[in-house]
């Protein structure tokens, strides 16, 4: 990485393991959790961990900076975690936690593209609020630095174990262009939805025959959901 970034390196302990993260804004919303020595969203990583067997293959849309990454492939163990992340400023952080902290299993070729219900392209629109690298979006534009792949166009055949999803309002979008890949794996799956598009979820849970497990709310507005399969 030819780029000089100053910031610091903070440790995080799990049990017997310990990760490193970078941090190069000390007011951001996950990263704060990481300087006080904390992985963010605590909670959510809890309620994943029941159904992410060992050497799992881990679909990961919206990796943000890698903090779910990393618990993915150093405290689960999970054997491969392909990671989806448009946004160029978390990738940068992204990269350098997952050398701080020695990840052996991610997959990063899809770095820099999103997912959606079609192809397309888009730019990243950071977020309106401060200090919350996570919370850009993607908007739609034909001539956009951003290309966006329906997931079925790449996954189709990859034998998922579990999809994690939080791409800012795109979710069903999301979910839509994985269909038949959904359809032929049947992968327990964590989605932050917005509390808006919940109607939309739910016709598609019920499309390809999923079901809503648990739920949990950390911010206004939004939801995450673990989703099973019925059958």
């Amino acid at each position: 990485m030819s780029e000089n970034l100053s910031g610091t390196i903070s440790t995080v302990t799990r049990g017997s393991k310990t990760v490193l993260f970078f941090s190069n804004d000390h007011n951001d919303e996950i990263q704060k959790y990481h300087l006080s020595g904390k992985f963010y969203e605590t909670e959510e990583l809890e309620i994943m961990a029941p159904y992410v067997r060992p050497y799992s293959y881990i679909l990961e849309v919206g990796a943000n900076i890698g903090n779910h990454t990393v618990y993915f492939d150093r405290i689960l163990n999970a054997r491969k975690i392909v990671v989806v992340e448009p946004n160029p400023d978390a990738i940068r952080l992204l990269r350098i936690n997952l050398l701080l902290s020695a990840c052996r299993s991610v997959d990063t070729r899809f770095l820099g593209i999103g997912l959606g219900a079609q192809d397309a392209r888009a730019n990243v629109q950071p977020s309106i609020w401060q200090n919350n690298l996570g919370g850009a979006e993607l908007l739609p534009d034909p001539n956009g630095s951003v290309p966006i792949l329906r997931g079925d166009s790449i996954f189709l055949d990859e034998p998922l174990d579990f999809i994690k999803i939080d791409v800012e309002g795109m979710e069903v979008e999301v979910l839509q262009g994985l269909k038949q890949t959904i359809d032929r794996h049947r992968p327990p799956m964590f989605v932050e939805i917005r509390d808006g598009l919940r109607p939309d979820f739910d016709v598609f849970l019920d499309s390809v025959g999923y079901e809503i497990k648990l739920s949990h709310g950390r911010y206004q507005n939004v939801t995450n959901y673990l989703v099973l399969p019925l059958r």
